[in-house]
């Protein structure tokens, strides 16, 4: 955003060409990059001093629109339905997913087709858990 806004600055009309926003800051770098340095210093003075005023964000709006937003991620027939909320003291890599009940955690069980799941309660009192169960150690 700041490159269209520091090429506006000085009277140069933004290169935005490209599908995504890596193919559009690639377009505006090279455009800015093809300017001489005293005129990409003056561009980058007077960009500054907009962005102040009027915040970059509104700027770079009225200036360039960009790619189309990407559309949310729709759930797919039989994806599976994860427990929303997070156990806030459970978890190895990342924090567990919690299931209010019993049956909605082993429902995921069964449809998740891996068979080494096992739904079982939170040690801390928050709900259900799903888990791989752990081997008993050899003695």
């Amino acid at each position: 955003m700041r490159l269209t806004v520091f090429l506006d600055a000085i009277g140069v009309q933004p290169n935005c060409e490209g599908q995504n926003w890596t193919q559009i800051l690639n377009s505006l770098l090279k455009q800015y990059q093809l300017l001489p340095v005293e005129l990409r210093r003056e561009a980058r003075r007077q960009g500054r001093m907009l962005i102040h005023d009027e915040g970059l964000t509104a700027i770079a709006a009225a200036i360039v629109s960009g790619p189309p937003p990407t559309p949310p991620k729709l759930r797919r027939p039989g994806q599976l339905d994860r427990g929303k909320a997070k156990c806030s003291r459970c978890g190895t890599w990342n924090l567990k997913s919690i299931w209010e009940t019993r049956e909605a955690a082993e429902t995921f069980c069964l449809n998740s087709n891996d068979s080494g799941l096992r739904a079982y309660e939170c040690p801390h009192g928050n709900g259900w858990h799903v888990g791989h169960r752990r081997e008993e150690p050899n003695r």
